[in-house]
């Protein structure tokens, strides 16, 4: 029996090409071997993919096993039914797989049922494993179908492409030899050969473009499951027409139509739109969920923005609700009970322990009063511009007293209760006691004393005023009138004692 095989239109000739091999003593076929080779790199790959995709490698290689084990029985039924009339005398032929006979759709149809299995079972994804599995499919797939070669089965019609393949009639099943092979048979070395496609090879090498497309897309996939819809709708698209070449068609009974053709074309023209549309709206999903993140960005920005400026108005705002308390305070210097006055370092401590004076402490001279906007401010250590006491020549109705004693020039706090202090009252006989400073009482005196103390302030205050109102008038009639600012800060002026005697003179 002639063994050999041809391709004319490359110049390769095979003399011998045997179909099975022995290994220790077994008969093992060429088609089982590439068919274990698949699946063995298929197994690689599918665990690869597995970890790279951070899923169970045990729920994967359960679903490996399954696939092999529904893939094989569904692809053998798949084509007995085709072929029920060979095996109807001898149903025991169904089992005898070495005799051949299986089919791919057959086999595709199992291993997603087994998928479906185990997703089911461990509540994994079955689009997302499909992805992984339909690619393992195809280096089956690929590496398989040279298994035909071997077998010299799924040739195509005659053909004088360049791709032609010479067999011997002798070697083929004589039921897929056509009329027209028949008629153009070709005599080698005494051996009728027939001339014809190799669909097989067509097959492997569109498995092969389709793998290579599919890893290469694997990474820009929108949707679990695109990758798979993308195998049924590719390998249905390349099947449809290597099928219409081949000569051993499964034929739909009572019709010359292919039952692997009408699939094909099903697969393609059904898996198609549902691709394009689900990425489609997958686009606009992802397109509607962006934005929305992108709007809650900006609205959490614009709210922090917002907060921060809140925060800043705030500190603003207390800012200067503490610089004006102070400044209020601090001018207007309220003796409080228990020798205590209001302190200008906030609301928090608005009483401060004032010191009792002390007999054996230092007198202090110098002593002025800074006015800022409406009360008077005491500053111990006086300025430079203003004038000490010491060296004022205090007439003798001022109402102001020289303590021999403390060297240093004070007015008495026992003021008498009279509206105001004037120019012309003669008061030579007050003394300042020893135990008060010049500034405000500090020890706690009876009510009396401290109602009149209060009163002798009061009127203090209101003779300053005047004195102000009539300095501010003498400025305004030098300048021009302005607009109040009222985001301005308040100014303080300093106002001492020699300007309250150069007023009263």
């Amino acid at each position: 029996m002639d063994m050999s095989v041809h391709f004319p239109g490359i110049g390769l000739h095979l003399p011998y090409i045997g179909r099975t091999v022995r290994i220790l003593g077994m008969e093992i076929s060429y088609f089982g071997i590439f068919i274990a080779m698949g699946l063995v790199l298929a197994l690689f790959f599918i665990i690869l993919e597995a970890k790279r995709n951070r899923m169970d490698v045990n729920h994967h290689l359960n679903a490996m096993i399954g696939s092999i084990i529904l893939g094989t029985v569904f692809a053998r039924l798949y084509y007995v039914a085709f072929y029920w009339n060979l095996y109807k005398t001898g149903p025991s032929q169904i089992f005898n797989l070495r005799a051949g006979g299986l089919a791919v759709y057959g086999a595709v149809f199992g291993t997603r049922c087994a998928i479906w299995l185990v997703c089911a079972i461990e509540k994994d994804s079955f689009g997302k494993m499909a992805d992984i599995f339909c690619v393992g499919g195809l280096i089956v797939q690929m590496i398989g179908r040279w298994g035909d070669f071997f077998n010299r089965c799924s040739f195509g019609e005659y053909t004088e492409w360049p791709t032609a393949m010479q067999l011997p009639l002798s070697v083929v099943n004589p039921g897929e030899v056509t009329p027209l092979m028949r008629e153009r048979l070709l005599t080698l070395d005494g051996s009728s050969f027939i001339q014809c496609h190799p669909a097989f090879a067509y097959e492997s090498l569109w498995c092969l473009i389709l793998l290579v497309a599919l890893v290469l897309f694997r990474r820009k996939k929108l949707f679990h499951g695109e990758i798979f819809l993308r195998y049924l709708a590719g390998y249905g698209f390349g099947r449809f027409f290597i099928e219409y070449l081949r000569t051993d068609k499964m034929m739909i009974p009572g019709t010359t139509i292919s039952f692997n053709m009408v699939i094909s074309a099903a697969l393609f023209l059904i898996c198609t739109p549902v691709l394009l549309v689900r990425r489609t709206m997958t686009r606009k999903r992802n397109a509607y969920h962006r934005k929305r993140r992108e709007r809650k960005y900006e609205l959490e920005e614009e709210a922090e923005k917002a907060q921060e400026e809140r925060e800043l108005l705030q500190s603003l705002k207390g800012a200067a609700a503490n610089d004006y308390e102070e400044g209020y305070y601090a001018s207007q210097a309220i003796p409080m009970e228990n020798g205590k006055t209001r302190d200008d370092s906030g609301p928090d401590s608005l009483w401060k322990e004032r010191p009792e004076p002390n007999g054996e402490e230092e007198p202090q001279s110098g002593g002025e009063y800074a006015v800022r906007d409406s009360g008077l401010v005491e500053d111990m250590g006086g300025s430079e511009e203003s004038e000490g006491i010491d060296n004022l020549e205090i007439p003798e109705n001022s109402g102001i007293v020289e303590d021999p004693e403390r060297k240093e020039t004070s007015m008495s706090p026992d003021i008498p209760e009279e509206p105001e202090i004037t120019a012309g009252q003669e008061n030579p006989d007050e003394s300042v006691p020893e135990d008060h400073s010049p500034s405000l009482p500090d020890q706690k005196e009876p009510d009396e004393d401290r109602e009149s103390e209060t009163q002798a302030s009061d009127d203090l205050f209101s003779s300053l005023e005047k004195i102000l109102s009539e300095d501010e008038k003498d400025e305004s009639n030098d300048q021009e009138d302005k607009p109040e600012d009222l985001n301005s800060e308040p100014t303080s002026r300093t106002f001492t004692f020699g300007d309250l005697l150069k007023k009263q003179k």
